[in-house]
């Protein structure tokens, strides 16, 4: 038998359903029980319309399974309203601003928000919600954060609760415009002659580069003056950085800015490093007048006086050997027999210029003089260079007991250099030098600026006087003199006395001493920092361990320098 053939059966949409839901509502206050009611039997006719048989179970369209009950479905629910707190927003292009909106009763709700077209010229595109549905607070609060499209439109934002739905316009206007108080918070020691202020819209801290260039949106201050900045855009986020040059610098992440109101912004400041590779410093090392470097004055001093010597008995034997060494060697002969035949070695020790022992006091006279240098507040000056090439400082000496760096030899040879935090430099160096030529150049300079003299061998010619010596010497009447003085007359053998001062010097200050004397020092003081982030001054002092051989000592003084760009 061929089954009776039954209609199709009829399927309802949500939107159907409320429709007919809702024209059914009585006007007034809405009857949560009698909308019950009429979803009931609304539910029972679909079943009704769509049951392929009486004990087939009805097919539920899924449409109607997301509708969910208004309020909770809970029975006498009261009624409910929504309200924005700001019945327009003005925002920037591309800002964000948190817009708050409040249900009333107080209690915990749902709320959703949609952004709507507010008219077909209007657009949307590019704006969004941080979320679309928000729990509120317990006084019925709810809170989204909008950030607004790239290009100026307007649009709506819907909030609904239930039934309940409120609107607020929003106007992304290219003009919306707020302003800071910026208040820079520096506990560092520094001295600090102007802030810088500057204000990167759409950017975050974290965006900026450390050498980014300041904003056009910028302003420059005092310490003591305030730095206020208007008429920047309402974009969200708003990095604020200040600095005083490479000094200092901090920055402030500014989120949602208000509108047409001046937001006070504190910024927490911090030093920057010191850029050690772009500076130098020139330093004065002062010496204590200690014992150390007495003895060393002194052990070079004895070094000369018997180099002077050599082997001679006496200063007059000494010089006359001189002479004599100057001599070719035909003539030795004949000098000898000269020098032998008169008593010139008694005759030079018993001239009434007292010629006796005059040379070594005035060698130890003129090296001591020029040794107090060394026990002055400018005992040496040196410079210290970084280098963004080289680890470490190159360490380079000036001047060495008053002398320039060309006029005496010493070696010097950069340690290591560090700031910490609290601005505080250590920095190490050694020097190292042959004490007997040092105290030789030394004695050079001092019996120059008493002599008027270049050196000590002139110096000495004019002290003992050698033309006079000479006459002496020839005045003796002798024949082995006369033959002598054929050959060498008495001018010839002034030249000769000052040969032999010059060939004596030279030797005894070229044998030098053995081994080479190193002083090497460590140092820690305050430094200053210039704008630029390089070292501008330093106070400190410095420890030293001098070594000659197996000796070893203990040396120390003050230490003060500046930028070559500073007067030190």
């Amino acid at each position: 038998m061929t089954p009776a053939l039954r209609p199709p059966a009829t399927r309802l949409t949500l939107k159907q359903v409320t429709k007919m839901w809702v024209q059914r509502r009585p006007t007034g206050r809405p009857g949560l029980n009698s909308g019950w009611k009429l979803c009931t039997r609304t539910w029972a006719l679909l079943a009704a319309l769509s049951a392929p048989s009486c004990n087939a179970t009805p097919e539920v369209p899924a449409t109607l399974v997301m509708m969910p009950p208004t309020m909770g479905g809970a029975p006498n629910m009261p009624e409910v309203s929504i309200a924005f707190d700001e019945e327009a927003i003005h925002i920037s292009p591309g800002a964000e601003s948190v817009v708050n909106a409040r249900v009333i009763p107080a209690g915990v709700y749902t709320v959703r928000f949609a952004l709507l077209a507010a008219s077909q010229a209007s657009l949307t595109e590019g704006a969004s919600l941080d979320r679309a549905e928000v729990t509120t607070a317990d006084d019925g609060r709810a809170r989204v954060v909008l950030t607004a499209p790239s290009a100026p439109t307007t649009f709506l934002l819907r909030a609904q609760v239930g039934s309940a739905s409120a609107t607020t316009a929003i106007s992304v206007e290219a003009g919306a415009l707020t302003s800071l108080l910026v208040r820079p918070h520096y506990t560092g020691k520094r001295l600090i002659s102007e802030w810088v202020a500057s204000v990167h819209a759409g950017l975050r801290c974290e965006d900026l580069a450390e050498d980014a260039p300041d904003s056009a949106l910028s302003i420059r201050a005092a310490p003591s003056a305030a730095l206020h900045l208007t008429d920047i855009p309402a974009t969200s986020p708003l990095a604020v950085r200040v600095h005083a040059g490479q000094l200092a610098r901090g920055c402030t992440t500014v989120l949602l800015p208000p509108v047409g109101e001046e937001t006070s912004v504190s910024v927490s400041i911090r030093d920057e490093p010191v850029d050690l590779s772009e500076s130098t410093l020139n330093l004065v090392f002062g010496a204590l007048g200690d014992s150390t470097l007495r003895g060393e004055l002194d052990a070079a001093i004895s070094s000369i006086q018997s180099g002077l010597g050599a082997s001679a008995t006496s200063d007059s034997s000494a010089l006359l050997d001189g002479m004599r060494a100057a001599l070719s060697s035909t003539v030795r002969r004949t000098f000898d027999a000269a020098r032998s035949d008169a008593g010139w070695d008694t005759l030079l020790t018993s001239l009434p210029r007292g010629w006796s022992n005059r040379s070594h006091d005035a060698i130890e006279r003129w090296a001591r003089g020029a040794g107090r240098a060394l026990f002055s507040n400018r005992a040496f000056e040196g410079q210290l260079h970084g280098d963004p090439s080289v680890e470490g400082p190159t360490f380079t000496l000036l001047r060495f007991a008053g002398l320039a760096e060309g006029a005496v030899d010493v070696s010097a040879n950069g340690g290591t250099w560090s700031v910490d935090p609290e601005d505080t430099l250590a920095f190490s160096a050694a020097l190292s030098w042959n004490r007997v030529p040092l105290v030789c150049t030394l004695a050079d300079q001092s019996a120059q600026a008493e002599t008027g003299l270049s050196d000590v061998p002139e110096s000495l010619s004019a002290l003992l006087d050698c033309p006079g010596i000479a006459t002496e010497l020839g005045a003796v009447s002798s024949s082995r003199v006369s033959a002598l003085l054929a050959l060498c007359n008495v001018d010839c053998l002034a030249s000769l006395c000052d040969r032999a001062l010059l060939n004596a010097w030279t030797r005894t200050c070229a044998a030098g001493s053995t081994p080479a004397t190193t002083l090497e020092l460590s140092s820690t003081g305050t430094v200053g920092v210039s704008d630029s982030g390089e070292l501008q001054s330093y106070q400190g002092s410095w420890l030293g361990r001098l070594t000659a051989g197996t000796s070893v000592a203990r040396s120390a003084g003050s230490v003060s320098g500046a930028s070559p760009r500073v007067n030190p």
